[in-house]
């Protein structure tokens, strides 16, 4: 049985769309980590599951206790979960990385939803 786009529920579309930009999103947007410990919370919103509630909380808490020592600390950040940590980890650094944003990351900015465009990445629909 053959199906065209036409047949399948928009839905099914509408998901395939998604994980395909989601997809592509992970995949290319960042060819440098972002240094924890030295980017403002603009650049660190780059970092997928990251959105700029969460990127100002990181810097608000390495403003007030100092440098992160390890990932774990950034970890302990209130609003961290298990799934935005596997990105902060493939995606971050604290020793190593851009501090400020390169012309290819403003060329490519992170893709939001509607839904979580103040606190949550494209690559994460949960925390």
């Amino acid at each position: 049985m053959k199906y065209s786009i036409k047949s399948l529920p928009a839905r099914a579309v509408k998901t395939a769309l998604l994980l395909v930009l989601v997809s592509a999103f992970s995949s290319t947007a960042l060819a440098e980590k972002i240094n924890l410990n030295t980017a403002d919370a603009e650049t660190i919103q780059y970092i997928p599951g990251i959105g700029l509630s969460k990127a100002e909380k990181i810097v608000e808490i390495r403003d007030k206790a100092g440098k992160f020592a390890s990932m774990d600390e950034v970890d302990a950040v209130p609003g961290i979960g298990e799934r935005t940590m596997m990105d902060i980890r493939k995606y971050g650094s604290i020793d190593s990385g851009v501090s400020e944003l390169t012309e290819e990351m403003k060329a490519n900015p992170p893709v939001r939803s509607a839904s979580n465009a103040s606190g949550g990445g494209a690559a994460s629909a949960s925390s």
